[in-house]
Order: C-alpha cells, then structure tokens, then sequence
C-alpha cells in the first residue's frame, strides 16, 4: 500500500512539474500573442504609410495630368514645354521608384506577419498535444470485467506466443497477447 502511495505522490510530483511547465509555456505563448499585436499594430501603421503614399501618387498622377494639359498649352505659347516635359520625367521616375518601395514594403509585411502567424499556430499544436498527452493519465487504477469462460472449446485452437507483461511499474493494463488461428 505504501508503495502504490508513493507511486502515487511521485506521480502527482510529475504532474505537477508538467503543469509549471506548461504554464510556463502559456505565459510565452501570452508573451507571443502581445509581441504579435504590436507586430499588427506597426503593420497597421505601415499600411496607414502605404495608403498615404498611394493617395500622394494619385495626387501626383493629377498633377502630371495636369502638367500634360500645360505642356499642351505652353508648348503653344512658348518654349517652356522643354521644362514641363523635364518635369514630367521626373514624375514618372519618382512614381515607378513609389511604386516600387510600396511592392517591396508589401512583400516584407506579409512574410512577416505570416511568419508571426506560423509561430503562433506552432504553439499552440505544441501547448495542445502536451495538454492533450497529459490528459490521457490519472491517477487511479484501471478496472475491466471479468467474465466466465465458455464451457466447452471450439476450433480453432490459438496459439499464445508471448506471455503478457505490464507497460510501467504499478501498471493495471497489460498488451494483448499475440496468438494465431
């Protein structure tokens, strides 16, 4: 009795040193879960950034609009359509550079965030299957019926190979034996 006790405390000991470990582990996934919020967080403020610096490439897309309808203009009146067509070329280089950095800004905050997401996932299958592996013990003894045998033999005989054996130490179930018909 004192050794199924003992058996016991040791077990309950383990347990124990598996839930300040798993409660450990939910306080990094915590800590995860607000270094992803603050991930969002900048993602959000570079999305605010993106959409500033699309509204200003629109706002330069009028402009150059505009500059077209002035060129057409000056170049009727005088010889200052040389500049403005200058000026335009500077436009569509400074759009295509944008336009570029924004691509590149996207790219980067999707790997990002779908690497923070990853993360994210990975702990948690790995904080359930340790929570669902411990769930399957207890502390108590196993119980199975027992029933008669039939009161006569019928074909076909088997054949035991090995003889049952318990799993652990203080173990109740055994391994099914292997037998042949």
């Amino acid at each position: 009795m004192e050794k199924i006790i003992s058996d016991i405390q040791s077990l309950y000991s383990s347990l124990k040193g598996k839930q300040s470990t798993l409660d450990q582990r939910e306080q990094e996934l915590q800590s995860l879960r607000n270094h992803l919020g603050e991930q969002a967080i900048r993602i959000k403020v570079k999305e605010g950034e993106i959409n500033i610096r699309e509204s200003a490439l629109i706002k330069i897309e009028n402009i150059i609009n505009y500059r077209k309808k002035a060129d057409d203009l000056y170049a009727k009146i005088s010889a200052e359509s040389f500049t403005l067509s200058e000026d335009k070329k500077k436009f569509e280089l400074y759009k295509a550079a944008e336009l570029q950095k924004l691509e590149r800004d996207r790219i980067t905050f999707e790997k990002d965030k779908k690497a923070l997401e990853d993360k994210e996932k990975n702990l948690e299958k790995t904080i359930t299957t340790k929570v669902g592996y411990f769930s399957r013990f207890t502390i108590f003894p196993g119980v199975a019926p027992v029933c008669l045998p039939f009161s006569t033999t019928s074909l076909p005989l088997t054949r035991t190979y090995s003889i049952p054996f318990g799993w652990r130490r203080g173990s109740m179930a055994s391994p099914m034996s292997s037998s042949l018909s």
